[in-house]
């Protein structure tokens, strides 16, 4: 068991150093396909378009951020289903709403790695650029198929992007979610994503 020494001097909070965020311009096809995303489930309430930017790497999600009482997914196809579910029922909790910026606001990075890539809805919705070694490691594969980056290796650039929304509640703070994108051949689709409750 450590002692705390009486003497060491504690820095406060507001003393600690600010993390320097590089700041790059957005890719306008993934700031298309983020908004559409986004509008597609909270405004217009078109559930089945909505779902369809989640690639079926996203389905492994499901079991790694279901709550307790949810069902077990017995298959990819199945999780796919739930997921799909969990976006209805999520966009009718919301309500009617007719501007994102009504139920949302943006969540900014506080990594180093993180570049925050600028774009018009930056208010509203964070895009970001990650390390292109943070893809497999962030994925929903199970945690013996990824593999951890190099140490002391460049960071690469280009492939991995993200997309970051606080969810705005009368309560207070409300929920994080964050969503990996990729891009192949089909567009820009989400192939993980997380919700962090404060």
């Amino acid at each position: 068991m450590e002692v705390e020494d009486a003497n060491e001097k504690v820095m406060p909070a507001d003393a600690l150093p600010e993390v320097a965020i590089v700041k790059v311009k957005a890719d306008p096809t993934l700031v298309q396909a983020a908004k559409g995303f986004l509008e597609s489930w909270l405004i217009r309430k078109d559930y089945d378009m909505a779902f369809r930017y989640l690639s079926p790497d996203a389905y492994g999600c499901y079991s790694e951020t279901r709550a307790a009482d949810a069902p077990v997914a017995a298959s990819a196809a199945e999780a796919g289903r739930f997921i799909r579910a969990n976006l209805e029922r999520g966009g009718n909790a919301a309500g009617k709403v007719t501007r994102l910026d009504q139920i949302m606001t943006a969540a900014e990075p506080v990594h180093p790695a993180i570049r925050l890539a600028e774009h018009a809805n930056s208010r509203t919705f964070t895009l970001v650029s990650y390390p292109d070694d943070f893809g497999e490691l962030a994925g929903c594969a199970p945690q013996a198929n990824r593999t951890s980056p190099a140490e002391n290796t460049a960071r690469e650039y280009g492939k991995v992007f993200g997309m970051n929304i606080r969810f705005l509640t009368e309560a207070g703070e409300g929920p994080i979610m964050r969503t990996l994108w990729a891009r192949d051949a089909s567009g820009w689709q989400i192939t993980a994503y997380r919700v962090e409750y404060p």
